[in-house]
């Protein structure tokens, strides 16, 4: 049965359209198009301007599908939060301990409440000086690994680009566990919004 029986169609497409390859390290590569989406004349008529974007594979052997819109909004004022993923660094304890070390003179409440405000803006610091932020690592990385497989689409049988490509997979495989660490965390909480400190 074709997609047209039940009156859908492709939706517009943007990237590289060869969706899936078989991942040979034989040098037996296989490129095809097995992924899509399909919306019928509804959706063409709410979501005018929407489409597929094909992005390369990452991980996997087959490219992620995102469909944007043009009516994406962002809020402002975010409060402090703190992040699970900054416990994949062992620098983050040393960085609460030097900020709760610090003395303060008063009673025990405002003792604690001040060494909290001393903790927060150690780690506001920490997060951009020394873990790096991953709204902005996470993409860069991905930029990276999808230039080199836009590469490998144009020149599969090239080993310098594969060997690359597995190098800057390692890379992102460690980013990515930080960020499903985040977005896990994020998941269970109703403070959703930007991810900015």
């Amino acid at each position: 049965m074709a997609p047209s029986d039940n009156y859908l169609t492709d939706l517009r497409a943007h990237g590289q359209t060869l969706s899936w390859n078989n991942s040979s390290k034989s040098g037996n590569w296989k490129l095809r198009r097995l992924d899509r989406a399909l919306v019928n004349s509804e959706w063409l008529v709410n979501y005018p301007r929407s489409f597929n974007a094909y992005h390369h594979q990452g991980l996997s052997d087959h490219s992620p599908l995102i469909i944007q819109f043009d009516n994406a909004t962002t809020n402002s004022k975010i409060p402090f939060r703190f992040l699970s993923m900054w416990l994949e660094d062992s620098s983050v304890y040393e960085c609460v301990q030097r900020a709760w070390q610090t003395p303060v003179i008063g009673s025990p409440l405002y003792r604690v409440t001040q060494k909290l405000k001393e903790a927060k803006k150690a780690l506001k610091t920490w997060n951009h000086d020394v873990f790096g932020r991953i709204d902005i690592q996470a993409p860069l990385l991905r930029q990276q690994l999808d230039d080199i497989q836009c590469q490998i689409a144009s020149s599969p049988t090239d080993l310098n680009l594969r060997n690359a490509e597995e190098i800057m997979k390692d890379s992102y495989i460690k980013m990515a566990r930080k960020e499903e660490i985040f977005f896990k965390q994020k998941s269970r909480v109703q403070w959703l919004g930007p991810w900015r400190f």
